[in-house]
């Protein structure tokens, strides 16, 4: 039954492709705007710059202002009008009480310094020029080529269906040819579906594990702790390995023939502690970038979180729950995997790797810094800013507290300058 139904979706699917291209139908469009930069002075326009990006496109149905925008296509014919205001003064109205009485109608006026000024633009399929006329539509008063920034748009993301679709097309003696070879393809690769699928269901059969799982090493010396956790991670879809203690640990890793995604280690284990055992992770050059999330029911010291912060992905408290777990196991995953494919980006972008990098470890440090103060906070008390607490628990925690706030200035500095670098390229911006 299962092989009948995987048939006649098969099936269905070729025809539908097939009708999809006998007919031409266009490739569904990615929701994109054109952001164009203007100087604005004297009544005249000058073009700083403009890019395309994913975006919401805006809903241009303003009927009223000074200015005409109109969107041409490439045989200058309009696709799109709207109006706006040119930038500059403005005038309007106010309510202002006067002598315990309410006077309507004060006048105000209001000007703005700023010369700059951004149109935000639906992307339209062959859009071409951008006029900006007067508000009667007879005097055009700027016209700028939007060739540029598509053209660029469609070197950064050549796959788009907009750029698919604009490329220049064939003429009419090959339109017969192209849906010829169009069918050839369609019903090639069905049938090597059709082929392929029994093999691909036995070996699904004979080897569960065929996709890679991450691996997630389960470090205790209590044997039916890692018992539970492993049963619990392989529940959720991870692959799980195992080490009763710390020096089990280390030796897993010095083979080298399997090495975790994550480790999840615990603290108190004897005769190694999960700290000692932290710190041979992180001193081993195939180790040290291993996410390491720190299981305990021991109460954190402030020593303890001044010397080990910043080594640490998270810090789990026991009895653990188990959708706190996944939280942060995935978290952690996700983070690795974000700043790996992020720095692609970011290079395209303009922005250098050591950038980056600092601001991914910035993330990382607040997100550890935040959730150690917490947990101290709750054991030692809360230190006012300021004023040195009567231990030294009581100033490592507000040393840490002063050190996250510079930290949080310093990242919030990197996020302005690597968004901005993304959103112009129109990418979309790092998310941990």
């Amino acid at each position: 039954m299962t092989w009948k139904i995987l048939v006649c979706l098969i099936t269905c699917l070729a025809v539908l492709c097939l009708v999809t291209g006998v007919h031409a139908e266009p490739l569904p469009d990615y929701e994109k705007i054109v952001v164009i930069q203007l100087d604005y002075h004297d009544g005249a326009y000058t073009e700083v710059a403009q890019h395309v990006r994913y975006g919401q496109p805006l809903h241009l149905e303003i009927l009223s202002g000074n200015q005409k925008g109109v969107i041409l296509d490439k045989d200058l014919k309009v696709m799109k009008t709207f109006y706006f205001m040119e930038p500059g003064p403005a005038t309007g109205d106010m309510i202002e009480p006067v002598g315990g009485a309410v006077v309507p109608l004060q006048g105000y006026r209001e000007t703005s310094a700023s010369p700059e000024m951004f149109i935000t633009l639906p992307y339209l399929q062959n859009m071409q020029t951008f006029n900006i006329y007067d508000a009667q539509g007879t005097t055009l008063l700027f016209s700028i080529d939007l060739t540029p920034s598509s053209s660029a748009f469609c070197m950064d993301f050549p796959n788009d269906p907009d750029c698919i679709c604009c490329n220049p097309t064939s003429g009419p003696s090959q339109t017969g040819a192209t849906t010829a070879l169009l069918y050839l393809a369609i019903f090639a690769v069905a049938l090597a579906v059709l082929a392929i699928l029994p093999i691909a269901i036995n070996l699904r059969k004979t080897s569960p594990d065929i996709l890679k799982k991450q691996t997630i090493l389960i470090v205790d010396d209590d044997p039916g702790i890692v018992e539970l956790f492993s049963e619990l991670l392989e529940r959720q879809g991870y692959r799980s390995i195992t080490a009763l203690g710390g020096g089990e640990c280390l030796d897993i890793l010095t083979q080298k023939k399997d090495l975790p995604d994550l480790i999840l280690l615990d603290i108190m284990m004897q005769p190694m502690d999960g700290w000692e055992t932290l710190e041979h992770i992180k001193s081993g050059a195939d180790t040290k970038e291993i996410p390491v999330l720190m299981l305990t029911g021991k109460q954190l010291t402030a020593a303890e979180a001044k010397q080990y912060h910043i080594c640490i992905e998270d810090y789990i408290m026991k009895p653990v729950d188990k959708n706190q777990l996944y939280a942060a196991i995935e978290h952690s995953l996700n983070r690795k995997q974000n700043i790996y494919r992020n720095i692609v980006l970011a290079k395209k972008a303009g922005i250098d790797q050591d950038t980056y990098c600092e601001y991914a470890n910035l993330s990382k440090r607040v997100d550890v810094n935040k959730k150690l103060i917490g947990l101290l906070q709750k054991s030692y008390g809360m230190p006012e800013p300021g004023k040195h607490g009567t231990g030294d628990a009581l100033d490592i925690i507000e040393q840490m507290i002063m050190n996250t706030r510079s930290h949080e200035d310093r990242l919030e500095h990197l996020q302005r300058e690597i968004f901005s670098a993304f959103t112009a390229k129109g990418y979309p911006v790092p998310i941990w």
